[in-house]
């Protein structure tokens, strides 16, 4: 199986449901891992318990020029690079900011990539076919960005939790260079015995009905194509209502192309309820308000919040109206 926007190379493609793998058969210790903010916390812990050096890649302040459009991004990342690097790690469509790369700035990274000969990209594509259009007319895997070299050091990482609406069913996979596969797949043996068979031919149709959209020139498929555009329906009623409320800065001033999450910077409403962290900013929402949110501070962003909508209209409407009629009470005019 593949994802459908990978080259059609000799690399392994084992079935893999966590980091472990990737991570731990491509490091020692000593070895420098370098992720781009804002990260999730769960794509960098691994380095730092067992290697101890990880970085994150910071473009600009603030967070909102940490977009991959930022003209000095590929300057920067040659910049982190070290001669102990050993794995650069990049996420598109992004968790938590939705951001997506082009083909283009996929490019000029894997460029700077390829300059450094030990270095290797895990690359987490779990979002593909959430993407709501923007330069390209559809999102591009790292190993597919057209530059020589990049594919023989890009491990990807995808699954079907996301794309294909199968969370909890634990189905995910990683396609790499054989060596590097084959020995993710002797560190995944020893925390996994495999996915389940009916799991596995769920992901095998999912990956089916790709194939058939591919052949008349789709992308994924009626049925993910309608989830998609329900997606962008609640993205933008989302972004929306942030906007009339105030005092939240969407990333770049603009909506998100990809992925189902809001990051938007909150320092204006943390001032006026009085919290000094995201982290009792979310808290008293949730206490006071009813509605969970996830605190920017697990993505090393202290004055962001991170919103889903992955969920009904109506949900939205009443987490907004919530947290609308909190801020009033607790911050407006404050």
């Amino acid at each position: 199986m593949r994802s459908s926007s990978l080259p059609r190379t000799g690399s392994r493609i084992p079935k893999w449901p966590g980091w472990p793998g990737p991570t731990r058969s491509s490091c020692e210790p000593g070895s420098r891992t370098t992720s781009f903010s804002p990260p999730r916390a769960s794509r960098v812990r691994p380095f730092r318990r067992r290697f101890g050096r990880t970085r994150r890649l910071w473009t600009d302040r603030p967070l909102h020029a940490l977009l991959p459009q930022h003209p000095r991004h590929p300057k920067n990342t040659e910049g982190a690079l070290t001669e102990k690097s050993r794995v650069l790690i990049l996420c598109s469509p992004s968790n938590p900011t939705g951001a997506v790369y082009t083909k283009a700035q996929l490019a000029a990274l894997a460029r700077v990539a390829c300059r450094h000969p030990r270095l290797l990209v895990i690359s987490d594509e779990i979002y593909e076919h959430i993407y709501y259009g923007g330069e390209d007319p559809f999102p591009s895997s790292f190993a597919s960005c057209g530059v020589p070299g990049a594919a023989e050091r890009t491990v990807t990482v995808n699954g079907f939790s996301k794309s294909f609406a199968m969370t909890g069913w634990r189905v995910g996979y990683l396609a790499g260079p054989a060596p590097i596969a084959k020995a993710a797949a002797k560190v995944q043996s020893q925390f996994t015995s495999g996915a389940s068979s009916l799991a596995q031919h769920a992901a095998v149709e999912a990956l089916a009905m790709c194939e058939e959209a591919a052949a008349s020139g789709g992308r994924c498929g009626d049925e993910v194509e309608s989830m998609v555009a329900e997606f962008r329906r609640r993205r933008d009623y989302a972004c929306g209502r942030l906007r009339a409320m105030g005092g939240a800065i969407l990333p770049g001033g603009r909506e998100p192309d990809g992925a189902f999450y809001l990051f938007p910077e909150v320092s204006e409403w943390m001032r006026g309820s009085g919290c000094e962290t995201s982290d009792e900013l979310c808290m008293r929402i949730l206490r006071e308000a009813g509605v969970a949110t996830v605190p920017g501070s697990a993505f090393g962003q202290g004055d962001c919040l991170r919103l889903s909508y992955a969920t009904s209209m109506g949900e939205l409407e009443r987490a907004f109206d919530k947290i609308e009629a909190w801020l009033r009470k607790n911050a407006a005019g404050k």
